[in-house]
């Protein structure tokens, strides 16, 4: 027996020896890695030469963490998701009134509204959505004590309006995958477009008149007492004023009252109703927050977010567009990696036309809505690989050991350790990300903030069905894009100072920017500067594909319906947003410390 052997050669023997083939070295770059002298990436970078995607990725060795760093990793995690939950009934729109009634009760409701105001025919195609009410909630937030409004919304309901519309022919979108209230726009004959609260109380309703019709106006205006009672409005506190608001659609009589109703008693409603041969075609129950004189004081969006990622796009398309023919030419770019990042987006993209779009049985409309969605995923994919091809090369010629995750995972190498470990660690600093989101809008629940409105419900899913799978393919779009703008943001910081701190700094006041709402800068601020911090630290110490980890985590988390109950219509779709992150961490973790043993338990010597 050869006893003079060192112990890094004999741990790489005896590694390589391994029953289980995780446990072996991967390849021959990451057998040398492990081996006396045997860093190629080092041996690159001193001889000024770039490394390989294949030596970045050999990088590190296993990359594995032990089974009980797993377990606590993991533990974090559902400690941070379970105290988003608890913050739940505070921080979230859902939290203000639980949602009692499910799309199907409230489809069968819209239908039932266009049959009570005469439109008896059957339609040949439908679609619905729904969304947030959040022009209520703003306008009393900025005029009330939060304590006070967020506490009556039990009364007055759930902050969610459910959108309605049929068509005597099918519903073909323009500009986007889905049907909407405005598209495509209503101009076609027979289209009836409504809305109604979470209750299915009736808030506005919309149905296209006959283009050609020789009839003469018609006298009275029935269906009024209806129009009333299908709002849950008492006529008794109305009184009839001069007609405000003009229809854009013909009409022959219209009529306007004002008044109070029970769910906004101090607030002046003003409602608006139109006919057309006897049949409504307009209706709305409109508060002061639709008045348009009023609604710029609704102030929607940052300005200083919209400028830095301005700013943003700017700056990576002129340097994608400066260097990356260049990169190309020369051959150091990870083309390859970035070709198949690339139709991973456009694959994704294509997953969620299929699953988020407006399908009919008109074959023209149906290619041409294909069509359209691959040349946004081409677009994107093209974006995004042009992104890449300029920066992935410089981050690995200068910081290679923040793309080892991430060179694994481009080569398919799925349950690496290091590839699980990254994971891992990006999920619970993206619970924490959610967990900071969730005290910043659950504090004014316990005290008074004007400004502050909750965290609104992903409605895809809280809609369920086929939009709960469009979901988990939207998230990934989303999630890519903002990560790598994030980090080639930090990669700048880093090229100006060259030093990891300044650059997380740097980073850490861009996250702050991007991340201030337009609600209430006090109580934002320290939760962006929060934010901003974890976000440094991530791409800091452990890389670009923890950092697209957190991002993913995050907005997973914050697409949970929450609070439910089991009785709650969203209760499966609440269960299966929870399931993914858990089934998420708990496969990252035992993938992450399945290698972390000491190779023959630490008696290779002998």
């Amino acid at each position: 027996i050869e006893r003079d052997v060192q112990e890094p050669v004999v741990r790489a023997i005896l590694r390589c020896l391994e029953k289980e083939p995780a446990k072996r070295p991967s390849s021959a770059l990451a057998l040398a890695a492990s081996l006396p002298g045997g860093d190629p990436v080092a041996a690159a970078l001193a001889a000024g030469e770039m490394p390989s995607p294949e030596m970045v990725a050999a990088l590190g060795g296993h990359g594995a963490t032990s089974s009980r760093a797993g377990l606590l990793w993991a533990g974090g995690f559902v400690a941070l998701l379970v105290g988003y939950l608890a913050l739940a009934p505070a921080a979230t729109d859902l939290g203000l009134a639980p949602w009692r009634t499910g799309n199907e009760v409230l489809l069968a409701n819209a239908r039932d509204v266009a049959s009570k105001l005469g439109y008896t025919e059957t339609p040949r195609d439908e679609a619905t959505w729904m969304e947030r009410d959040y022009n209520p909630m703003k306008w009393r937030s900025s005029r009330e004590a939060s304590t006070h409004w967020r506490a009556d919304y039990a009364r007055v309901g759930t902050p969610l309006k459910f959108g309605y519309r049929s068509a005597t022919a099918p519903l073909r979108p323009i500009a986007g995958p889905r049907v909407g209230p405005e598209d495509p726009l209503p101009i076609a004959e027979g289209n009836i477009i409504m809305r109604t609260d979470a209750e299915g109380r009736l808030r506005n309703f919309l149905a296209v008149p006959p283009r050609l019709d020789s009839l003469p106006p018609t006298e009275g205006t029935p269906y009024a007492a209806t129009l009333f009672g299908l709002a849950a409005l008492d006529t008794a506190r109305f009184r009839e004023v001069t007609p405000h608001w003009r229809p854009l659609l013909p009409f022959d009589s219209r009529r306007e009252w004002v008044g109070q109703s029970d769910l906004w008693p101090a607030e002046s409603l003003r409602v608006t109703a139109a006919w057309w041969h006897g049949r409504p075609v307009t209706f709305g129950v409109r508060g002061p927050w639709d008045d348009p004189a009023k609604l710029g004081a609704i102030r929607i969006g940052n300005p200083i977010a919209g400028v830095m990622r301005l700013l943003i796009g700017i700056s990576l398309s002129v340097l994608c567009f400066v260097s990356g023919r260049a990169r190309l030419r020369n051959g150091k770019s990870d083309w390859r990696g970035g070709l198949q990042f690339a139709n991973v987006l456009v694959l994704l993209t294509l997953a969620n036309w299929l699953f988020a779009a407006h399908h009919t049985l008109v074959i023209d409309a149906e290619l041409q809505s294909a069509v359209r969605a691959f040349g946004e995923g081409l677009v994107a994919a093209f974006l995004m690989f042009s992104i890449y091809v300029v920066i992935e090369p410089e981050v690995r010629r200068r910081t290679p050991e923040l793309l080892v995750g991430w060179a694994r995972l481009i080569q398919g190498r799925w349950n690496d350790p290091r590839v699980a470990r990254d994971v891992l660690v990006g999920s619970v600093f993206g619970a924490a990300a959610a967990l900071n989101m969730a005290v910043v809008n659950g504090i004014p629940s316990w005290l008074p903030f004007k400004g502050q409105t909750p965290i609104p419900p992903n409605t895809d899913v809280l809609a369920g069905g086929q939009y709960l799978f469009a979901q988990f393919t939207a998230i990934p779009l989303n999630t890519v894009g903002t990560s790598f703008a994030l980090f080639g943001v930090w990669f700048l910081f880093w090229l100006a100072f060259r030093r990891k701190l300044p650059a997380a700094m740097g980073l850490a006041v861009v996250m702050t920017l991007l991340s201030l709402g337009a609600e209430n800068p006090v109580l934002e601020v320290p939760g962006a500067i929060l934010d901003g911090v974890l976000i440094a630290y991530v791409i800091t110490r452990h890389g670009l594909l923890a950092l697209v980890s957190l991002w993913t985590m995050r907005l997973l988390i914050q697409g949970i319906p929450a609070p439910f109950t089991a009785t709650s219509p969203h209760a499966f779709s609440a269960f299966v947003a929870i399931a993914v992150p858990v089934l998420i961490v708990v496969l990252a973790s035992r993938n992450a410390s399945r290698a972390g043993a000491p190779i023959s338990g630490g008696t290779s010597s002998r």
